[in-house]
């Protein structure tokens, strides 16, 4: 009975046709799909999440899915897509357990019976619904008269309104604790928010306003002013601007030091520090080999970042003088050079510690525009 019994089996389980005539092959077809629907209940029974190696026509079984889910609910997301798809099916599921409402097709977590009962049964479950029932009145009443935590996960723009909070709490008092924190939460992100805005802006000013260029720049060297190098202690031995102090990127470290000790502490074994602070009214030139803020390629230059800290640091400590004293050198040590001005040691443009090809790889890489690492 080899092909002809399998043909005809394969009609049983899949329905693509009637079975024939034969009523002995039909009731031991049958028989057979008997056995391995209970066979599989009793997998699934023992551990649901076999549902995921199942055969598609067992996925796609109410029964089966159902025997899966009662173990863990979340067994219902190996249940067929077609399933899962399916309002009848979702409906009944969300009314047994709420949290079923997470493995369902985004368009059945819009549909608003669908996630009223899932809220109902797990107020939590509105975490799972689309956004917009998260902002529907009568959806999120019906989550907080579950679970006053629910609320967690409702529009912020709902919570915030005076008179829906009153009939959120009306429901359930113990969402009273959810509502003020969310409120205060809410206006402390907004508080972040600017916060975070006004640092941009000043961080954007900070970089525009500390700009100075060669010739100011040289004319500043002239009456004596300080010009501190933002490069390694390496870089700075091979090639400086002549009179330059060495002051690489230590004031991420001085700023915390001031911020933690004081002055005293951040001062006391720094000649360059005692120096800024010997005339705080004197401006400063911070400068490293290119001096760009060009961010296009991915990083800035490190006189913008040793000048932004500078400037930070004295905002902390008003020993050091106002922040605008602090200047950065646009085109830095290698535009100096370039203008014939007071240099030691190298006098070719450098990159890195590196010769700078002009016209070569470097100038196609953009190194000898962009801010040098």
């Amino acid at each position: 009975m080899g092909y002809r019994f399998w043909s005809n089996a394969y009609a049983v389980l899949n329905g693509l046709h009637e079975l024939s005539d034969d009523s002995r092959l039909a009731a031991t077809c049958q028989l057979s799909l008997v056995r391995v629907q209970v066979d599989w209940l009793s997998r699934l029974k023992k551990n649901p999440f076999d549902l995921c190696i199942a055969p598609l026509y067992i996925r796609n079984d109410v029964d089966m899915v159902r025997q899966a889910a009662e173990r863990d609910i979340s067994a219902v997301a190996y249940a067929a897509q077609e399933l899962r798809a399916d309002a009848g099916f979702a409906l009944s599921m969300a009314k047994n357990n709420g949290h079923a409402l997470r493995y369902f097709s985004s368009e059945l977590r819009r549909n608003r019976a669908i996630v009223l009962a899932a809220v109902e049964n797990a107020g939590s479950a509105l975490r799972y619904a689309d956004e917009a029932l998260q902002a529907d009145e009568d959806i999120v009443l019906a989550a907080v008269r579950t679970d006053a935590k629910a609320l967690m996960h409702a529009s912020q723009e709902l919570v915030k309104d005076g008179d829906f909070a009153k009939r959120v709490v009306a429901n359930n008092r113990l969402a009273a604790e959810y509502v003020q924190s969310l409120v205060l939460n809410s206006r402390s992100r907004e508080l972040r928010r600017r916060q975070e805005e006004d640092d941009k802006q000043r961080y954007e000013r900070d970089i525009e306003d500390a700009k100075i260029f060669v010739d100011s720049a040289f004319r500043l060297y002239q009456r004596g002013v300080i010009f501190l190098d933002a490069r390694s202690n390496e870089e700075f031995d091979r090639s400086r601007i002549s009179g330059a102090l060495p002051f690489s990127e230590q004031t991420s470290m001085l700023r915390h030091v001031i911020m933690q000790k004081g002055m005293s502490v951040a001062s006391a074994s720094d000649p360059v520090m005692q120096c800024l602070l010997k005339s705080p009214e004197q401006t400063v030139v911070v400068y490293s080999d290119s001096g760009s803020d060009d961010i296009s390629l991915g990083y800035i230059s490190r006189c913008v970042r040793v000048a932004q800290e500078l400037r930070r640091a004295c905002r902390l400590e008003p020993s050091l003088g106002s922040s605008h004293r602090v200047r950065r050198l646009v085109g830095g040590l290698n535009q100096w050079k370039r203008a014939g001005l007071p240099t030691d040691g190298e006098q070719r443009p450098l990159i890195n510690n590196s010769i700078l090809l002009e016209g070569g790889i470097h100038a196609c890489l953009g190194m000898d525009l962009a801010g040098d690492m």
